[in-house]
């Protein structure tokens, strides 16, 4: 487990053809779509039996760590990925995911996103933010994720006894310094960085959702 192999994101929005995909070939992600842009029981075992399909072709074999949330149902027949569920209100301790790669990608596409607003803000202009523009920013920065803070959080629940190295991101507070943005106090900052972390973003589209996804 060196961090050094990542898989390509899955992205779910609301829209299923966005205007601002318009005239674009081909996304940098897997971009996929639903009424509350949720990950569903049927869009997860879907996305299992593609990789599944990838991996025989290679030859490999490999054990997925996953929460038990109502969307995450094991597809059957699965011959490469052996999925083990962890225990209810386990996640945030046992899953490598939650011990700081998320955080990590999110920081970086808040940075990212702050910055954007700065250099709106200096040119007076207004900040527009796409889906496309989002979605290029997400792949962007979960390539820069770095292979040590993979292997840290691997680390911290006790995958592995790899030595933790020193996370090379950057305070979002050192950012808005660095920037001469003082205006914000340190709590207002740490809930930024984490302002959506319960939001929901999983569970099963209802009969009248799938209705209006046809229609």
């Amino acid at each position: 487990m060196n961090g050094s192999e990542k898989q390509k994101l899955t992205v779910i929005g609301k829209s299923q053809k966005s205007k601002c995909f318009k005239n674009v070939k081909k996304l940098p992600v897997d971009y996929k779509s639903n009424k509350k842009a949720w990950m569903t029981s049927d869009l997860f075992q879907k996305y299992l039996r593609q990789w599944d399909k990838e991996l025989a072709k290679k030859k490999r074999k490999i054990v997925l760590l996953i929460d038990n949330c109502t969307a995450h149902i094991e597809p059957s027949n699965l011959q490469c990925i052996k999925v083990v569920f962890l225990s209810p209100n386990t996640t945030s301790v046992l899953e490598p995911m939650d011990q700081g790669v998320i955080s990590s990608l999110k920081c970086h596409y808040r940075k990212q996103l702050i910055l954007r607003i700065l250099e709106c803000y200096d040119k007076n202009k207004d900040c527009d933010i796409s889906i496309l523009d989002t979605v290029v920013l997400i792949e962007k920065f979960w390539r820069l994720i770095t292979q040590s803070t993979i292997r840290n959080c691997f680390s911290h629940v006790g995958l592995t006894k790899t030595q933790q190295t020193e996370d090379d991101n950057i305070r979002l507070s050192k950012l808005l310094e660095k920037h001469g943005v003082n205006a914000f106090s340190q709590n207002e900052i740490e809930h930024f960085e984490c302002c959506d972390d319960d939001v929901l973003t999983s569970g099963e589209v209802s009969e009248e959702d799938i209705v209006g996804l046809v229609n």
